[in-house]
């Protein structure tokens, strides 16, 4: 029995032992053909063969150096790009809050551009146009016709708190404070809405 144990692992390790020994003599005959393939060459040509070997080796480092380099200007583009794809999110929420905001705004003013409102008119200029320095304040309006440069303020749908207004800023020293009604948007003549403005 132990017998046929040691047949069996010899036969199955002969194969093994058979392609490692193939293998190695293939090895042994490689290395003496180069070496007599060495032999063959005259100093020169091995000095040369040398050289050429040291070349080669030389542009290996350096593109072996260059691949480093380009592996970290990889790195630093890739951390650029994630820098501004970061910005561009902070941005695209910045945007997208701005344009609620503005939605908002352009809702509130449509509200008043519907029905009956009342507004202090609180100076009309010919020769002088000061819109530039009013910016985009939701407080101050301005309204040009016919050469006429005019500031208004406030919203009311009540008559009786936009003359509070009025009287308020004339007390203030603006004398030429009057409420200018507007329907739909439109300014018109009080007397067109006044009935309804009396009403309220």
């Amino acid at each position: 029995m132990a017998f046929r144990t040691l047949l069996l692992t010899i036969c199955l390790l002969a194969p093994t032992l058979c392609i490692t020994h193939t293998a190695a003599a293939q090895d042994r005959k490689q290395q003496r053909e180069l070496r007599r393939e060495l032999r063959k060459l005259s100093p020169e040509e091995f000095d040369a063969m040398k050289t050429r070997q040291a070349e080669l080796q030389q542009k290996v480092d350096e593109l072996s150096q260059q691949t480093s380099q380009l592996q970290g200007d990889i790195q630093d583009k890739d951390q650029r790009i994630t820098e501004l794809k970061n910005e561009l999110s902070r941005l695209q929420k910045e945007l997208d809050q701005r344009t609620e905001e503005l939605t908002a705004m352009r809702e509130k003013e449509e509200q008043w551009n519907k029905g009956v409102v009342f507004r202090v008119q609180i100076g009309a200029f010919t020769d002088y146009d000061f819109s530039h320095a009013t910016g985009t304040s939701p407080q101050l309006q301005y309204e040009e016709t016919d050469d006429w440069h005019k500031y208004i303020m406030g919203n009311f749908r009540s008559y009786p708190e936009a003359d509070q207004l009025k009287k308020h800023l004339r007390k203030t020293g603006i004398r030429d404070a009057w409420i200018v009604p507007y329907k739909d948007g439109e300014r018109v003549p009080l007397k067109e809405v006044l009935e309804e403005a009396l009403a309220e």
